[in-house]
C-alpha cells in the first residue's frame, strides 16, 4: 500500500482579514499571512511571492 501525501497549494495573503476567514485559508491552504496588515515594498512582495501558487 502507498500513501501520497498531497502538497497544499501554497497561499501569499496581502493584507489581514478577518480571523474566521484567515483560519479558514490556513486550513485549506499553506498560507503565509500579513498579521501587521502593512504594506510590502515591491521588493518584499516579489520575495515572499517566490513558490506561491496564489497571492
Amino acid at each position: 500500500m502507498v500513501i501520497k501525501m498531497v502538497k497544499k497549494p501554497r497561499v501569499l495573503v496581502t493584507r489581514k482579514l478577518p480571523q474566521t476567514v484567515e483560519d479558514k485559508l490556513s486550513e485549506n491552504f499553506d498560507t503565509i499571512l500579513n498579521p501587521d496588515d502593512s504594506l510590502y515594498s515591491t521588493d518584499e512582495l516579489l520575495r515572499l511571492s517566490k513558490n506561491v501558487d496564489a497571492i
